[in-house]
C-alpha cells in the first residue's frame, strides 16, 4: 500500500494488526516529513507507551538541525540538550520497541 502513494492507509492497516504496530506506523508519517499526522499518532498512543512522543520529538530534533529550518534557537536548544543526556536512552527504547512490536506480530501469525 504504502509503495502504491497511500501512506494513511499503510498506516491503518499497521495499527489495525494485533497488536498495533504504532512504532511502524509513526516511521512511516516521520519518513514523509508530516510531522503533525506523527504528532496525532505519537499522542493518541501516549498512554500505552510515551516513548512514542519522545522518539518523535528527538526525529524532529534531528530534520531540523540537518534542514537549518527557521526555527527558534531556544526550541532547537530545548531539543538538543534532552536528547544528548537521554541519547543511549532512546537508541536503546526504540530498538526494544521495534523488536516487540515485531516478536509480537510474529507470535500472532504463529498462533492463527
Amino acid at each position: 500500500m504504502f509503495k502504491r502513494g497511500d501512506p494513511d492507509e499503510a498506516v491503518s492497516i499497521l495499527l489495525l494488526a494485533e497488536p498495533p504496530l504504532t512504532y511502524h506506523a509513526m516511521k512511516i508519517y516521520i519518513r514523509l516529513h508530516k510531522w503533525e499526522k506523527a504528532l496525532e499518532l505519537a499522542s493518541s498512543h501516549y498512554e500505552s507507551n510515551e516513548w512514542y512522543l519522545i522518539i518523535l520529538l528527538w526525529y524532529r530534533s534531528l530534520y531540523l538541525d540537518s534542514h537549518k529550518e527557521s526555527i527558534l534557537e531556544e526550541e532547537k536548544s530545548i531539543y538538543r540538550s534532552y536528547f544528548e543526556k537521554h541519547q543511549e536512552t532512546i537508541d536503546n527504547h526504540q530498538d526494544l520497541i521495534s523488536e516487540e512490536e515485531t516478536r509480537m506480530s510474529n507470535d500472532e501469525r504463529c498462533i492463527t
